[in-house]
C-alpha cells in the first residue's frame, strides 16, 4: 500500500471521526448526554472506527478507483432529551456535514496561502498536496451525506425541514441494509453517481481555487 493511500484513509478516518464528535458535541449542548456517557466525545479512534465503514468500504472503493468515502461508528443520540425535538434532530444532523465542510473551507484558505506566498519547493508541495486530500475528501464526504437516503444525514436534514411524518421515516429506516444497496446502486449504476462527481468537483475549485 502507497502513501497516498494511507494517507488517504488517515485523512478519511480523521474527518468521520470529527463529523461523528460533532453530532455528539451538539446533541450534548442542547440536552442529551448519551453520547458523552458512552464515551464517544473524544479523538480516540478505538471509540469510533467501525470495521465495514472505516476500514473495509473505503479499501473496496480505492482498489475499484473509486472517491475516498466512508463513516464511523455512529454516535447515539436520543432526542427524548431535546426541548424541541424537532430542531435537535435537525441540529445534531446538520452537525457532522458541517464539520466536513468547515474542515475543507480552512483547507481551501490554507492552500490559498500557501499558493500565494511560498517559494515552492518539496515540503510546499507535500503540505499543499496534504491539504488538497483534506479538501476533496471531506467535500466528498459533505456533499455524500446530504443524500436523504437513511441512514446518512441528508435523510434526517430532509425529514425535519420537510416535518415529514413519522410513520414513515420509520418505515423507510427500517429497510436497513436495503438502504446501504440502494445507496451503491445510485452512485455507480445511475447518472446520480457522476453528477454527484460534478458537484464535488465543483464545490473545490470555489473553495481551493482549483489547486491540484
Amino acid at each position: 500500500m502507497d502513501l497516498p493511500i494511507l494517507g488517504s484513509i488517515a485523512v478519511l478516518m480523521f474527518s468521520v471521526i470529527l463529523h461523528e464528535i460533532a453530532h455528539g458535541l451538539v446533541a450534548f449542548r442542547l440536552g442529551d448526554p448519551t453520547a458523552k456517557m458512552a464515551g464517544r466525545l473524544t479523538l480516540n479512534p478505538i471509540r469510533h472506527i467501525d470495521l465495514f465503514g472505516t476500514i473495509i468500504f473505503p479499501g473496496i472503493l480505492i482498489l475499484m478507483g473509486g472517491p475516498v468515502l466512508g463513516w464511523a461508528k455512529p454516535v447515539p443520540i436520543n432526542p427524548i432529551y431535546f426541548r424541541n425535538e424537532r430542531w435537535g434532530i435537525f441540529a445534531t444532523s446538520i452537525a457532522g456535514v458541517g464539520t466536513n465542510f468547515i474542515l475543507a473551507i480552512i483547507s481551501g484558505l490554507l492552500i490559498r496561502v500557501i499558493v500565494m506566498t511560498a517559494a515552492g519547493g518539496a515540503v510546499t508541495h507535500g503540505l499543499v498536496e496534504f491539504l488538497v486530500l483534506i479538501a476533496i475528501i471531506n467535500i466528498a464526504l459533505g456533499v455524500f451525506n446530504l443524500l436523504p437516503i437513511p441512514p446518512l444525514d441528508g435523510f434526517k436534514v430532509f425529514t425535519t425541514l420537510c416535518n415529514v411524518p413519522r410513520r414513515f421515516i420509520y418505515t423507510v429506516e427500517a429497510l436497513g441494509l436495503m438502504s446501504f444497496f440502494i445507496l451503491w446502486m445510485l452512485l455507480f449504476l445511475t447518472p446520480v453517481g457522476r453528477g454527484i462527481s460534478i458537484v464535488i468537483k465543483k464545490l473545490f475549485e470555489i473553495i481551493t481555487g482549483g489547486v491540484g
